[in-house]
């Protein structure tokens, strides 16, 4: 897996034309925010200027197990997602939660209506 810190990351031509991207972290895992900051960094620097861009906190239905629970706040999340311009969604890829409001959303922002989607 390539990421922004490795030696031969680089963002291709078809993420540079994208008009948005979703940039996934585990809320369980505090070192997958920073991952998470560099994706978004690098995007801002080398995707077109008008990409939208989504964070998505992931594993949203975790957030309360106290063995595997939560180590990004929610507002640390909404925090920094503010601070870069980014939409900013807590998700769960496995109950679904707030994946399709994070889509719409997107949507909404490139000028699609819901049945543009």
């Amino acid at each position: 897996m390539l990421t922004p810190l490795s030696p031969w990351f680089c963002i291709t031509d078809d993420l540079r034309n994208a008009q948005a991207a979703v940039v996934v972290y585990d809320i369980t895992k505090s070192a997958s925010l920073t991952k998470a900051q560099s994706w978004i960094k690098e995007l801002q620097r080398q995707a077109s200027p008008g990409i939208i861009i989504a964070l998505a906190g992931n594993k949203a239905d975790l957030a309360d197990d106290e063995e595997n629970g939560r180590q990004v706040s929610f507002q640390e999340g909404q925090d920094y997602a503010k601070e870069a311009g980014a939409l900013f969604f807590e998700t769960s890829a496995k109950t679904g939660a707030g994946v399709q409001e994070l889509f719409t959303e997107i949507g909404n922002s490139l000028g699609m209506s819901v049945t543009d989607l």
